[in-house]
């Protein structure tokens, strides 16, 4: 299978660099009670970019790195080494151009502001016509206008989590992180999640960067796949899946070349080193 960037209807602009990753490292330092030696090598040397309306997926062992690397990325962490751009300047801290969901809704969401409050929350510099507009707008792509003066707990898990991507989208980023986004829902929640996602990302016109450590939704999901090694990580392999698009939950799960780029994925974790 090809390696490189996917170019086609309705792909990225290949030329403009959104993301650049250039030779980033991560090493956490020993706690006082490991005696203060050695010291955590979380990431070694990862090189990769992603272009304007690119859709990357990052996959590998567990504990590699993956989320180190996001908040890496978000400007929540800042590396040992190396660098990260975004439309050519440096990172270092929180962008407003960025946005990210979490995997833990629970946690990102205030339980005592309703849906409409919890949206709007960041925006406070906005005109309140404008901020009004955007919060409803917001609500109303992920579905859950009827739902926009309820809180939290009133709601299933998935249904939070379109909060959360709803907070995403009012804040208009250029960049979207994910890190492990639909992991805490169930596999029919999910699968509507995921197509949700994309029909967003082709309207709004995203850089998404997708930590997942489920291989079948990076590929369902994803442009190119990186393919990261055991602690401390490194990229082995770029797999572009050149699959149509739009996809479907069904029929390209079922293509012999989604079942081919499964095997070559699975295969390239179960001997990362």
């Amino acid at each position: 299978m090809a390696e490189g960037d996917l170019t086609g209807d309705g792909g990225p602009d290949s030329g403009r660099k959104v993301l650049e990753v250039d030779r980033l490292a991560k090493v956490y330092a020993a706690s006082r009670s490991s005696g203060g030696g050695g010291g955590t090598e979380a990431i070694a040397d990862l090189t990769f970019s992603a272009a304007r309306g690119e859709f990357v997926a990052l996959v590998g062992p567990s504990g590699c790195g993956k989320t180190t690397l996001l908040r890496c990325v978000a400007g929540l962490d800042r590396p040992s080494s190396g660098a990260v751009r975004l439309d050519g300047a440096v990172v270092r801290d929180v962008q407003p151009s960025l946005a990210v969901v979490f995997q833990e809704y629970t946690r990102s969401l205030f339980p005592w502001l309703t849906v409409r409050r919890n949206v709007e929350f960041g925006l406070h510099a906005l005109p309140r016509r404008e901020r009004s507009a955007r919060v409803a707008d917001s609500i109303e792509h992920v579905g859950l206008t009827e739902f926009a003066d309820h809180y939290p707990w009133q709601l299933s898990g998935g249904m939070q989590q379109r909060v959360a991507i709803a907070r995403a989208i009012a804040s208009r980023p250029v960049t979207l992180l994910m890190d492990e986004p639909f992991a805490s829902v169930d596999a029919q929640t999910r699968a509507q999640l995921e197509s949700m996602v994309l029909d967003l990302w082709r309207e709004f016109g995203w850089t998404v960067l997708l930590v997942t450590h489920d291989i079948d939704e990076a590929i369902f999901m994803a442009d190119r796949v990186l393919v990261l090694s055991r602690r401390p990580s490194r990229v082995l392999r770029t797999v572009t899946v050149a699959l149509d698009r739009p996809r479907d939950q069904v029929e390209t799960r079922a293509l012999p070349e989604f079942q081919q780029y499964r095997k070559e994925i699975f295969g390239l974790i179960g001997t990362a080193g």
